[in-house]
């Protein structure tokens, strides 16, 4: 046993074995946080936070760990601008997650639009022939409808008795006349 600074007699031996234990239990944590925090570092060093990571910051907040590789990849394939341009066409729309965005490039793929210009091309395309009148609405014709027979029946007695009434009418015109020169 020793005297202690405390003024009081104490194991300096058993302080230093519990000094030990904690070394050896954290020893491994704290190399992991390390070893941990130059991998982050040296992957920011190889520019691996593109600008679609970092407008995502920016925008919409947090990264986690699992959207940045998902992020990532959609910029491995499809370029920074095509991720961008989703992420801000889901911020006009106030539309803050990544599951928007993800459905706005996947809407995209699916239309054949894998680049910025060919997006632009063909809202391009689009405008155009919605100015043209060449729509789909608007092309349509009447007798691509489903109109049920009972209907269409209907339709032709209207008309067969309108065209009867206005037969009727000229023909009442015509006796009159022929009528009036009779009496003449």
């Amino acid at each position: 046993m020793e005297f202690n600074s405390a003024g009081g007699y104490g194991s300096s031996l058993v302080e230093t074995d519990v000094d030990q234990q904690v070394n050896r239990q954290t020893a491994p944590l704290i190399k992991q946080k390390e070893t941990k925090q130059k991998e982050m570092k040296q992957s920011r060093q190889e520019g691996t936070r593109t600008d679609a990571v970092a407008f995502y910051q920016d925008n919409f907040g947090l990264v986690t760990p699992f959207l940045t590789e998902e992020l990532l990849s959609w910029v491995n394939d499809f370029g920074d601008e095509f991720v961008i341009e989703a992420m801000k066409r889901a911020l006009v729309r106030g539309k803050l997650n990544f599951s928007y965005v993800r459905g706005i490039m996947n809407s995209w793929l699916n239309q054949g639009i894998r680049t910025v210009e060919e997006l632009k091309l063909s809202e391009l395309e689009g405008r155009n022939s919605r100015n043209s009148g060449s729509g789909w609405n608007r092309s349509r014709s009447r007798s691509d409808e489903v109109v049920p027979e009972w209907f269409l029946e209907r339709q032709r007695k209207r008309k067969e008795d309108y065209l009867a009434d206005e037969e009727e009418g000229d023909a009442g015109e015509m006796l009159k006349e022929y009528l009036a020169q009779r009496t003449v």
